[in-house]
């Protein structure tokens, strides 16, 4: 452990010990709603960073069973309509739609009773297609590469170590979300290219925790367990001010009519992949769906707020860390 890391887990402990959190829970502003990616019993902390432990997910179930009220997504709508919130409530979300959301977060969540929203993207279930912002991480890390060539970005780096791959595959990465849909899925498609299709199918199959559910997993989902679909895009597609506006208008739309085509039952809820929006994305949320959600405004929730994108906040992976965090959020509030 990092001296860094030691006085910020030494500083979390005494706000617990001296009960910060416990205070703050109490004089709860806001209502939340949370998200994750995936869960598994063995992920791989780097190249699989979305799929969270299944012990410390269950851990963090539990925390929320005890101090909070988790309501699904149907009732947190009625609420916010109404403007009747507790300020305890909790919705539990998941963006992408990873198997593991089936296979081992909704088992957890069924054995305490709880309800839950999937945002699924609908083409990359469709085609079981990965999603571009995961593909630099699993292939320079994962293949452990010694050299990365992109010919779009007009990138080349040599590689000598494991601290070098998460370094420039967190650099890809973060270039790639503010480029066109169109150039984001070129540059993923040239790192496969790069490999080989048949190293790529190794990858994956090894790096399994990126899995996605199928259709006939989805409607396990709705039938077998509390769980409500909504829309993640049509395939991650990241709805910033320099994407075409067709082609958000096309994300929103279809992935809406695509998800409701195959599980039958309507798709009332939309999450931003990356939280990004403009103010043509939301005039499309609030004519397609009840409600959509982002993780980049930051703000409690009132009759004033913008019910196309609603706050939604990412989960940090430590149990001391997720306990203040949510205290925090108050704090804030």
């Amino acid at each position: 452990m990092s001296l860094r890391s030691f006085i910020k887990k030494s500083i979390l402990t005494s706000f617990e010990i001296v009960g910060l959190n416990a205070f703050l829970r109490k004089h709860s502003k806001t209502p939340i709603v949370l998200f994750w990616h995936g869960v598994s019993v063995h992920p791989d902390i780097i190249v699989e960073g979305e799929s969270f432990p299944a012990s410390l997910f269950e851990r963090q179930v539990k925390y929320l069973v005890r101090y909070y009220e988790v309501i699904s997504m149907d009732e947190f709508y009625k609420r916010f309509t109404n403007n009747c919130f507790t300020n305890k409530e909790v919705v539990i979300t998941f963006d992408d739609g990873l198997k593991n959301n089936l296979t081992v977060a909704a088992p957890i969540l069924k054995k305490y009773k709880l309800p839950f929203t999937v945002f699924v993207s609908a083409q990359n279930v469709e085609e079981q297609k990965r999603f571009y912002i995961t593909i630099p991480r699993l292939i320079i890390i994962g293949a452990e590469l010694s050299e990365v060539e992109i010919p779009s970005m007009n990138y080349k780096r040599k590689i000598n170590s494991l601290q070098e791959r998460i370094m420039c595959a967190r650099e890809i990465e973060y270039e790639i979300k503010y480029y066109s849909h169109e150039k984001a899925n070129l540059i993923a498609a040239e790192l496969i290219e790069s490999i080989g299709a048949t190293r790529y199918e190794e990858l994956c199959s090894k790096y399994s925790n990126g899995d996605l559910l199928t259709w006939d997993d989805v409607k396990e989902l709705t039938e077998h367990y509390e769980c409500t679909i909504g829309s993640h895009c049509l395939d991650h597609c990241i709805c910033h001010s320099a994407q075409d506006a067709i082609v958000i208008e096309e994300q929103l739309i279809k992935s809406k009519s695509l998800i409701e085509d195959k599980i039958g039952i309507p798709c009332n809820y939309f999450a931003y992949p990356n939280g990004n929006f403009t103010d043509e994305s939301n005039e499309i949320v609030l004519k397609n769906y009840k409600m959509g959600f982002s993780t980049l405004v930051n703000t409690i929730y009132s009759k004033n707020t913008n019910i196309s994108c609603v706050w939604r906040m990412g989960v940090p992976c430590d149990m001391l860390e997720f306990k203040f965090f949510l205290s925090k959020i108050n704090l804030n509030s």
